[in-house]
């Protein structure tokens, strides 16, 4: 192997090590996001059977009060 094509595949394994960083910087911030909106989305429902207490899926067969 020549030095030329040693430091051609140097250069690509860097370019690619850093775009692994990257993906996995994404990642991990996508994956706060998303425990972030279940906790949102665990205080919705619990909100909602406060709100509600003959359950959310009882509701679902009723027509909406207006009809």
């Amino acid at each position: 192997m020549s030095r030329e094509q040693f430091e051609t595949l140097e250069t690509h394994l860097a370019h690619l090590s850093k775009t692994c960083e990257e993906i996995s910087d994404v990642v991990a911030t996508q994956q706060i996001q998303i425990d972030r909106l279940n906790r949102f989305i665990e205080k919705l429902a619990e909100r909602e059977v406060e709100h509600d207490p003959q359950g959310v899926e009882e509701n679902l067969d009723k027509p909406p009060p207006h009809w």
